[in-house]
């Protein structure tokens, strides 16, 4: 009975062993792909012209953000007034709105894809019955 729990422990034994080192293999597999240096190199090599087609679009972008903007007509108008008109512009930029009309605004937009829908439906029964002037709705029948 010793010597067949003795051959029982070898046995589990290699079987750690076995499992240990697969578990090596595997995490040396992992460390090796996921590393951001090879990892960069095997994009570059299996997508070479996308790398390279991106580096240029970079190139191209980067100067045009760098490069400052040229203000327009109207902002250098506005520069150009004194502080009591810019605080009458500001008054008048932005009008104000009641609840009603906002309300209303809020309907509306709700309400418009169902009237265009109902529009549409009613367009293409008009056009049927100019194409065939017997075909009447049961309802005129």
């Amino acid at each position: 009975m010793a010597s067949g729990n003795a051959a029982l422990k070898e046995q589990a034994l290699a079987i750690l062993q076995a499992g240990r080192r697969e578990i090596s293999a595997e995490a040396k597999w992992l460390r090796h792909e996921l590393n951001p240096k090879h990892a960069a190199e095997r994009i570059t090599r299996d997508h070479t012209g996308t790398v390279l087609l991106t580096a240029f679009g970079i190139g191209l972008l980067v100067p045009l953000l760098l490069i400052p903007k040229k203000k327009s007509h109207h902002e250098e108008l506005i520069e150009a007034l004194s502080a009591a008109q810019k605080k009458q512009l500001k008054k008048t930029e932005k009008p104000k709105v009641g609840a009603g009309a906002y309300l209303a605004g809020l309907v509306t937009k709700a309400v418009t894809p169902v009237l265009v829908k109902q529009g549409l439906r009613l367009w293409e029964n008009l056009q049927q019955a100019k194409s065939s002037p017997d075909a009447r709705p049961a309802r005129y029948a």
